[in-house]
């Protein structure tokens, strides 16, 4: 999974500074098909930044817990289990972001409702 996030993050950065330049600003078309990409890739992107985010948070608390005595110590540990549960959160989260999108998701219906005969 982690090797799969990186591959999604690089390409949304890539995609981003695509997008940025001038020549692609020219063609709509492009420029259309690249924003929907990347508009795609933005949900999955930014809760992966957040995971990192935490991940880090985390190691630096439990390394503070490791110096620290007492109180210090007890608050850094806390912090570091809160940190944990929250990227078990995110990790679910990411997991069902990447699950596979469905073909008919973008197309749409339409519902039409009627009286029916004999109806109040």
């Amino acid at each position: 999974m982690p090797d799969k996030l990186k591959e999604i993050a690089e390409r949304y950065e890539k995609l981003t500074e695509t997008l940025s330049r001038p020549e692609t600003l020219s063609e709509a078309g492009q420029l259309a098909r690249l924003s929907k990409e990347r508009a795609e890739l933005e949900p999955i992107y930014e809760t992966y930044r957040q995971y990192l985010a935490v991940e880090k948070e985390m190691n630096a608390a439990f390394e503070e817990a490791e110096r620290e005595t007492g109180e210090m110590k007890e608050l850094f540990s806390r912090e570091g289990h809160a940190c944990r549960e929250k990227l078990a959160r995110l990790s679910e989260e990411l997991k069902l972001l990447l699950l596979p999108k469905d073909k008919n998701d973008e197309r749409g219906c339409t519902l039409e409702i009627r009286a029916g005969a004999g109806g109040e």
